[in-house]
């Protein structure tokens, strides 16, 4: 982008709080400098985010705020707008993509009546169409366009079109396969998307296989433990949940991420016996039945890193376990062992001849590679790798371009499928066989008057519900919830004021902070906080989890993922007398 760029389209955002977190680890954060340095050789920015704050200053981009989750309509006027211009590359189409003409039909209004022109997108958007038509101008007559969307698109109700929609446009624009541009998502989302790195040399245990073969979408756990037996869409086949009379959790805290709290805590009393891993005692360990207690990072010597980051990591424990805590893998051994498997589970390695079998698995693919990597007791000492980065650059379907014929990708037509024959064939109500604008169920668009958008985010200061437990996690008395000022005034609600945010499926604190570049009609909250319910109104969430508030249903029937930004609530001062009585 910084060598050949023209223009970036964030459908999202960019935030830079994103930029500082990395699973696994972060050896180097570069796309503060990345970005600056683009802005600087004339690369322009346009940010489509309910949130100004979504784009550091130093982008200087225009901002386009439109309700949450119509993303995905302004994306198809765009590529409406393109058709109608002449602008379509049309070479690109004819090549690289399967069901332009049927996609075609849709925008044009062939199929269902309704031209997805850019007015039909600014009322769906609700947006000036002044807005709508400079930003068409500017993605149309740029020399290259990057259209990059973050994760959290994805999230809600029909979750699959914001990201089939800019797939859509970038092929319109027919630069996918060139450096730096097409489409990209996730750039607004963690510090290692886009980073120049060489994949595979962060060892990881063998993956097992499942001898149930049985498996269900992780957002429809609650079904499960709601509705044994029931058989339900994913992925164009039929999956039955099944009777989990027993529930092991390591490895996560789903009192944080599952949706409509107050239903899951019903759900979870569903089965006879509940076992969590954990060192902290989060709402999900305290509604266990059994709590094995794990050592946290600090406890155990491990490797780390990220397959986009240049770096692996040494991890040697700072302390000895505390009390009775033990590592994950030795409980897991511990248990083999009284169950009769313990050589079986250890094949008679320790926590050390493990991660030494690990790292031997990296020195054979460096080795592959003709890189030197160090042994294990180097890396060991050294406490870290940096791994020569990529001879060539890494361009997005570059190779695809280049040989569409002999590089096809995993499609059922081998090439970009702009409408596809086999999720059309599912007859799938939510979900169609091409990009389309499908209102969700809660939306501005059908929202009463005291109702609000709720728009859930990554906190800035810890990692979704990770270190809320300490003083740098936390978030004081309350979890701020962002208003805009007019919103706030006609609530009678001022700063640092604590507030009720409310819905049909529970409620929760928060202390209100005003905002003046977040869009009217929108709440926005960070994720993370434990869920504190009330003892006395256990729908009442003291913590501030807006998991309370959200409602579980699923994407769509083909993917079945969470749907938590598709949510809408009122907001009280919580000094009224009529909330709860109190």
């Amino acid at each position: 982008m910084i060598d050949h760029g023209d223009l970036v389209l964030a459908m999202g955002g960019l935030n830079p709080k994103n930029w500082r977190v990395t699973s696994g680890g972060a050896g180097q954060h570069d796309l503060p400098d990345l970005t600056r340095r683009a802005r600087q050789h004339g690369v322009q920015f346009i940010v489509v985010s309910p949130s100004a704050d979504d784009a550091p200053d130093w982008l200087d981009a225009e901002h386009i705020a439109p309700r949450p989750k119509t993303d995905k309509a302004i994306l198809l006027a765009l590529c409406h707008e393109a058709i109608r211009q002449g602008r379509a590359g049309r070479r690109f189409l004819n090549r690289y993509t399967e069901g332009f003409e049927p996609f075609a039909a849709y925008l044009d209004g062939r199929t269902d009546g309704v031209t997805k022109t850019l007015d039909w997108a600014a009322a769906i958007a609700d947006v000036p169409l002044a807005d709508l038509a400079r930003l068409a101008d500017r993605v149309l007559t740029a020399r290259r366009v990057l259209v990059t969307a973050t994760w959290s698109l994805q999230r809600a109700r029909h979750g699959e079109m914001p990201f089939w929609a800019a797939i859509a446009l970038a092929a319109v624009l027919g630069q996918i396969g060139l450096e730096g541009f097409g489409f990209g998502f996730g750039y607004g989302s963690m510090n290692a998307v886009g980073a120049a790195a060489r994949p595979g040399f962060i060892p990881a245990s063998p993956s097992l296989p499942n001898p149930s073969s049985s498996a269900i979408p992780v957002a429809r756990v609650i079904d499960m433990l709601e509705q044994p037996g029931a058989i339900i869409p994913f992925a164009g086949r039929m999956v039955t949940l099944p009777h989990a009379r027993l529930v092991y959790w390591a490895g996560g805290n789903p009192f944080h991420h599952v949706q409509d709290l107050n239903r899951a805590a019903r759900a979870w009393s569903k089965p006879e016996t509940v076992i969590v891993h954990e060192p902290w005692w989060t709402a999900t360990a305290r509604r266990a039945d059994i709590v094995l207690p794990a050592t946290s990072f600090a406890e155990r010597n491990d490797i780390g890193g990220n397959s986009r980051d240049p770096f692996v990591f040494a991890m040697p424990k700072l302390i000895e376990p505390l009390a009775q805590a033990r590592d994950d893998w030795l409980i897991f051994a511990e248990l083999a062992d009284r169950l009769g498997a313990g050589d079986r589970f250890t094949e008679g390695l320790d926590e050390t001849g493990w991660l030494r079998r690990l790292w031997a698995s990296t020195e054979r693919r460096a080795a592959a590679e003709g890189l030197d990597a160090p042994t294990f007791d180097e890396f060991w000492a050294r406490g870290h790798w940096a791994v020569p980065p990529p001879r060539t650059s890494q361009i997005l379907l570059e190779r695809f371009r280049a040989d569409p014929e002999n590089q096809p990708l995993a499609t059922p037509s081998g090439r970009i499928e702009l409408f596809s024959r086999t999720i059309a064939s599912l007859d799938l109500a939510d979900c169609p066989g091409h990009p389309a604008w499908l209102p969700p169920e809660e939306w501005l668009g059908a929202a009463r008057a005291d109702e609000l958008h709720l728009v859930t985010r990554q906190p800035a200061n810890r990692l979704h519900s990770q270190l809320h437990q300490t003083p740098a996690g936390g978030s004081g008395d309350r979890e701020p919830v962002a208003l805009n000022p007019a919103d706030a005034k006609n609530r009678g609600i001022e700063t640092g004021d604590t507030v009720l945010l409310e819905n049909p499926r529970g409620s929760c604190l928060a202390r209100a902070v005003l905002d003046p570049g977040l869009r009217r009609g929108v709440a926005l909250m960070a994720t993370g906080a434990w869920w504190q319910p009330d003892p006395t109104d256990p729908t009442l969430d003291c913590g501030g989890n807006p998991n309370t508030l959200t409602r579980d249903q699923p994407t769509s029937t083909l993917t079945q993922a969470c749907a938590a930004l598709s949510t809408l609530v009122t907001v009280r001062n919580s000094k009224e007398q009529s909330i709860r009585g109190k």
